[in-house]
């Protein structure tokens, strides 16, 4: 059994604050969500591979985060690649020692290759036979009060460009619609069929999953989508949408993520039935998160993280607490203080070990400038 520490009643806190936001509802202040972390020197290659590196990492994460203030609620993440659901189809990943794993496509340029796909049955190929040993592993080494999300859930459009070398397969929404409707269509069942494999053997599952806050069991699970990005929004609802429905509906919900500026395709995302919430960077060359919330007009929970220096600022990010305060929290708080949950100062990944005291200073200082609005 490993050593950790959690604070049971202030997650019972967060986690009903997290759930009327999301459900759009009032709450007595808007939720922040922010983590403590400290690296333990471990490689990508390490945390994604070794299943004793990922467990150590995280329960020491929690724990930090356990001492502060904030609307943070932890869960276990068994994370092994981005294209973990792609490898029973044959695709060979390539682990790198500090970079993130990435994925050979089975298909090129023959569009007729799609109809020699068929995954291997669920726990048979090497990934998912180590899937299952992780969520055992953390199951038997934790005490079961800390709920374990679903591997990283990239959704059937995402999938299928791993599948299927990335231009070849935008190329042929255009000249092979039929045979982009098979492998998203195969790629949706398989999805479905891997995500109910892992729900059925964990014993206290997190809701709605990877790259979201904690919400709420029987609501939905998350998805990522990070190809909406380079597509219109006629290719989205044709090649899309329909199976993330599908989805959605096999779950009772859909909890949407994508990086990047997804603005032009929206308004298509606001038709995924029984959409629960969507989360993107806010920033400048990211989503306009004023013009974003207009678009959603109330009808999902909104879960916003400020963008990343590299990606949202071009290189040229000012200061933390300037983002903060002249774009970040003015941009997002602009519409309604209505279902939207917003990061610290550390943004999803969560500040360095900075100690607890200063650490709840930071925390302290988002929630008083959020209540300036």
């Amino acid at each position: 059994m490993y050593e950790y520490s959690i604070n049971p009643q202030a997650i019972k806190k967060a986690h009903a604050k997290l759930k009327k936001a999301y459900r759009c509802e009032e709450t007595d202040r808007v939720p922040v969500v922010e983590l403590a972390r400290e690296d333990l020197g471990y490689s990508i290659k390490q945390i994604a591979l070794q299943k004793e590196c990922m467990l150590t990492q995280q329960l020491r994460n929690i724990t930090l985060s356990s001492r502060l203030d904030t609307d943070y609620v932890p869960y276990l993440e068994p994370w092994i690649c981005v294209p973990i659901h792609v490898e029973p189809f044959g695709a060979k990943i390539k682990f790198m020692e500090d970079e993130w794993p990435s994925a050979y496509p089975v298909i090129t340029d023959n569009a007729q290759d799609v109809y020699k796909l068929k995954p291997k049955k669920v726990w048979e190929s090497d990934l998912w036979a180590r899937l299952r040993g992780i969520i055992e592993f953390f199951q038997s080494n934790t005490r079961g009060d800390i709920p374990i999300a679903l591997t990283d859930p990239q959704g059937p459009f995402t999938n299928a460009s791993l599948l299927w070398q990335t231009d070849e397969f935008f190329a042929a929404c255009y000249t092979h619609p039929k045979q982009v409707h098979h492998i998203m269509d195969i790629l949706t069942d398989s999805f479905i069929e891997y995500t109910d494999a892992q729900l059925k053997i964990i014993d206290n599952p997190a809701y709605p999953g990877h790259s979201f806050p904690l919400g709420e069991t029987g609501s939905g699970i998350s998805i990522s989508d990070d190809n909406s990005v380079m597509i219109s929004l006629q290719m989205f609802e044709e090649f899309n949408l329909p199976y993330l429905n599908r989805i959605s509906e096999h779950y009772n919900g859909l909890y949407y993520h994508s990086c990047g500026d997804y603005m032009k395709v929206l308004p298509s995302i606001m038709k995924i039935k029984k959409l629960r919430a969507v989360n993107y960077h806010t920033g400048p060359y990211e989503m306009v998160s004023s013009e974003a919330r207009d678009i959603i007009d109330g009808r999902c929970a909104v879960w916003s993280s400020y963008a990343i220096e590299s990606v949202g600022w071009r290189g040229n990010m000012p200061d933390i607490k300037t983002v903060f305060t002249d774009y970040y929290i003015p941009q997002n708080l602009k519409y309604s203080k209505k279902g939207i949950i917003l990061t610290g100062l550390g943004s999803y990944q969560g500040s360095e070990s900075i100690g607890a005291s200063e650490h709840q200073k930071q925390i302290d200082w988002v929630r008083q400038l959020i209540d300036s609005y």
